[in-house]
């Protein structure tokens, strides 16, 4: 990195300290990107969190701006934004929630944040791809864990799935809140511990069969196609793990945290507890499955196999299907609803 003073530095009105356009260091690609100069300095030597190569892939993979828009327009009917709100969104990728409110919040001038320049560039130029107001858009690398923003700036906040992948969420959320205005609303969709905890259960009812029917096959000749594949157990197996990993927020950082990219499984006693910190008048939690309880946890299923191994449906047996459906028929609604899986949290300043 050059000499600081050898670089152009500028003072956006949201930030508490001198910005550094990323073009200056990055090169023409980066132009319009700008970052804190204490980020930039503390980052000196670092990877800048996912290269250009692993960027495009997470893009492709996870970029549904849909989705995000059904559940931004589901939240915005438990609070009244202002006229063309002054937004804040953390975490915001390669633009999933960026392409979302834009659509869905008329006139809104939105300050995105993430760690990966890469991703912020890839949004820059999906953007203009979608004939999406790009110049309603100011792109900031930078830690949402670092306290960065002038407090009272924004009018809104969105956090789409980031906060659990954060070493300190709390003090993201803490961050947030004191960059609200009075009466603005942050909205996060992150997962949740409860529902985890279930599909814990039905992994370890279809591996329970699987054993079964191994000992069976091997008795009577079952047809090799109605096994589980040990790729498949090894899944099921991995993801328990995972979810063992991540539960018990409340316990803190844990020695292995910082290896873990998704990090955390929440608990409406967390954000109950920073709410009551930051002086948030009103908090809301709801799941984000109202209409897909009938199959939730065989899609819950199907959804894992694609987004981590892109594997299909015909990758295990029918009878294991059959498991999971049994789980859905035997859960009400209603605790599908209350025990949720992925939520909405909504803190009212």
């Amino acid at each position: 990195m050059e000499d600081a003073r050898e670089i152009q530095t500028l003072f956006p009105e949201y930030l508490n300290e001198p910005a550094i356009d990323l073009g200056q260091l990055l090169g023409s690609r980066f132009r319009g990107l700008l970052s804190p100069v204490t980020h930039q300095r503390s980052t000196i030597g670092q990877d800048q969190v996912y290269d250009l190569e692993k960027s495009i892939k997470y893009h492709k993979r996870h970029y549904n701006p849909q989705g995000i828009r059904r559940l931004l327009e589901r939240a915005l009917q438990h609070f009244n934004p202002v006229a063309c709100p002054k937004v804040l969104d953390i975490g915001s990728g390669s633009g999933n929630s960026i392409a979302a409110e834009l659509q869905t919040l008329g006139g809104c001038e939105i300050v995105a944040t993430d760690l990966s320049p890469h991703l912020l560039c890839i949004m820059k130029e999906n953007l203009a791809t979608e004939g999406l107001p790009e110049e309603k858009v100011n792109l900031i690398c930078m830690d949402v864990q670092e306290p960065y923003f002038v407090p009272a700036s924004f009018d809104m906040a969105c956090g789409s799935a980031i906060l659990h992948h954060l070493v300190d969420p709390r003090r993201a959320v803490v961050n947030v809140m004191n960059a609200l205005k009075p009466e603005g609303a942050a909205v996060f969709f992150e997962p949740f511990e409860y529902g985890c905890v279930i599909l814990k259960l039905l992994h370890n009812q279809i591996l329970r069969e699987a054993a079964l029917r191994a000992d069976a096959s091997f008795q009577e000749g079952e047809p090799l196609e109605a096994r589980l594949d040990d790729k498949v157990m090894n899944f099921l197996r991995d993801i328990n793990h995972d979810y063992l990993l991540r539960s018990n927020v409340a316990d803190g950082v844990k020695n292995f945290t910082h290896e873990l990219d998704d990090k955390w499984l929440f608990t409406r006693e967390f954000f109950e507890d920073i709410a009551k910190e930051t002086g948030a008048k009103k908090v809301i939690l709801y799941s984000n499955h109202e209409g897909m309880t009938e199959t939730l946890f065989e899609d819950y299923i199907a959804q894992n196999f694609h987004l981590g191994r892109g594997w299909g449906r015909d990758v295990m047996p029918e009878w294991a299907w059959e498991c999971a459906r049994e789980f859905d028929r035997t859960i009400s609604k209603e605790v599908k609803l209350e025990f949720m899986i992925e939520g909405t949290i909504i803190l009212v300043k």
